[in-house]
């Protein structure tokens, strides 16, 4: 007759595990995704703390996407430590966290393909910023911007189709400005 409460035991056990382990893989009781390698592409790992978001439609709102020709009808989404927008025309990533934004930015500079690295760009947010926005209509751009004293919010654009330098540009800089809704 041990057999059985040792049985329900060990089922009361297993299943507890099982549901605490569902819990952490559906996020229940964190605060958002965590990435120890953000989506840079400057060939320089990124390393983001896990990110509380509020609207990733607010950071990377349509109309940024429908500027640049792409598709607009996918939202923004959490992932990759921030919010992401992914289509069949490129991706667009929007991340935070505590880092040095002079460090960021040299390290960026060293990264940056020949000649497309600005220390400074204005954007209508008036924040400092600094990156290398591509000068051709496929590729990768990538602007930092400083929200505060040791923290930055990093912008990555990756066009997979044809797209205007000068949109990529103008939609970049309108991105700098949807920093306070990525916490």
């Amino acid at each position: 007759m041990s057999f059985f409460p040792r049985t329900r035991a060990t089922l009361l056990v297993g299943s507890l595990a099982l549901t605490v382990a569902a819990a952490a893989g559906c996020g229940i009781g964190e605060s958002g995704p965590s990435s120890t390698t953000g989506p840079s592409t400057s060939g320089a790992p990124t390393t983001t703390p896990a990110t509380e978001i509020g609207s990733c439609d607010q950071a990377i709102p349509s109309s940024v996407v429908s500027e640049l020709g792409w598709d607009d009808a996918t939202s923004a989404t959490q992932g990759r430590g921030g919010c992401a927008w992914e289509g069949d025309q490129g991706s667009i990533w929007v991340y935070g966290g505590p880092q040095d934004f002079q460090d960021t930015c040299e390290k960026l500079q060293d990264a940056a393909p020949d000649g497309t690295f600005e220390a400074r760009l204005d954007n209508p947010a008036g924040l400092e910023a600094c990156g290398y926005l591509r000068d051709d209509d496929l590729g990768t751009s990538e602007i930092v911007v400083v929200e505060a004293e040791d923290r930055v919010m990093t912008i990555n654009l990756v066009a997979s189709e044809p797209t205007s330098p000068d949109l990529v540009r103008s939609s970049m800089l309108a991105l700098a400005g949807t920093t306070a809704d990525v916490p």
